[in-house]
């Protein structure tokens, strides 16, 4: 994405890991909430064991008073006691049954609470009686949530309540169990997945430090180097060339282009030496060829001379050949006179 582009490398590995923090602290408090809500939800499953335990109690015993075994008189009695032997979360939760007209007609362990209206109120001032019936208004079973103080206690703590309607004798079936337990193990494991996840956000913190100083020393390093190659100093050393990692294979391109540079190096300096070599045999070519046209043209003068100095004697004999024939031409033409005058006498 271009948007990246924009950052430098220390500032994606900082978004990295803070996106990473960020994960970090929300899968652990999703983790810790879901465990809360699983130790929820097993605490439920005890409950409502106990509950659909009671029901088929009271159903067994029904079945009794259909088949005239028993009067209902006497099932209702025989559920009461097997009612107060039943206990639940660490003894703390009993088996309670309410009727219609909100009398507790089964109090696991207060049965000189038996036929009287139920007392019980949350911290809200709500009668749990009604509050069971609420919940039992449209379905046969319900889950139950209040503020309730411990026995001998008076700082109401969380209380869940399992219930269950059983229609043959019209009554409702009603076990409870504090959560503040819950809470408190929440919070114990809440402060434990904090504690290891602080070490492991340390921890990687830590090591994305030496991680991002590892590269940006490398890459700076080799930054160093390839301006060194780029102005020409092929003299310079490619650092990470033992490495194994990308820095490792950034400096193998590197050390390709150094190499590179080296052999164009080479290849300019034997061409500069060829050009050199060139121009030297160029300029001895050169000298010798003036000086064998020196030479002939010394030559050639020499010849030229000698035949000049030929010729002008040539010339000089010509002259005296020229001053003869005059000479002579002057006798005979003196002599054609007389001649001629021999003839006129």
């Amino acid at each position: 994405m271009q948007v990246f582009s924009y950052l430098s490398f220390k500032a994606k590995l900082a978004l990295l890991m803070g996106l990473s923090a960020l994960a970090l602290i929300i899968s652990t408090t999703l983790a810790a909430t879901f465990l809360h809500t699983r130790m929820v939800d097993d605490r439920i499953d005890n409950l409502r064991a106990v509950v659909e335990s009671a029901v088929g109690i009271a159903a067994s015993l029904e079945k009794q008073v259909a088949a005239n075994e028993l009067t209902r008189e006497q099932a209702f009695e025989r559920f009461r006691v097997i009612a107060h032997s039943i206990r639940v979360d660490g003894g703390s939760g009993y088996i309670v049954a309410q009727d219609r007209g909100n009398r507790t007609v089964v109090h696991g362990t207060r049965p000189e609470l038996e036929g009287k209206a139920s007392p019980s109120r949350s911290s809200d001032g709500r009668n749990i009686a009604d509050l069971t019936w609420e919940t039992l208004r449209n379905a046969d079973t319900g889950i139950i949530t209040y503020d309730f103080p411990r026995p001998g206690a008076t700082r109401p703590v969380p209380k869940i309540a399992y219930a269950a309607y059983f229609k043959p004798w019209d009554i409702n079936f009603l076990v409870s169990a504090y959560t503040d337990d819950l809470d408190d193990a929440f919070r114990s494991v809440i402060w434990r997945l904090a504690g290891a996840g602080g070490v492991i956000l340390a921890l990687t913190l830590v090591v994305a430090w030496l991680v991002s100083l590892d590269i940006t020393a490398s890459l700076g390093r080799l930054k160093g180097a390839m301006g060194a190659l780029a102005r020409g100093d092929v003299t310079t050393d490619v650092p990470g060339l033992g490495r194994v990692d990308e820095v490792g294979e950034m400096a193998a391109a590197v050390q390709v282009f150094k190499d590179n540079a080296i052999e164009v190096q080479r290849l300019q300096r034997a061409q500069e030496a060829a050009e050199a070599l060139a121009a030297e045999e160029k300029r001895r070519t050169l000298d010798r060829l003036a000086d064998d046209f020196e030479a002939q043209v010394g030559t050639i003068a020499q010849v030229v001379a000698a035949a000049t100095a030929a010729l002008e004697q040539n010339a000089a004999a010509m002259r005296q050949v020229a001053d003869q024939t005059r000479s002579q031409v002057a006798d005979v033409v003196v002599a054609s006179k007389e001649a001629s005058g021999n003839v006129h006498s």
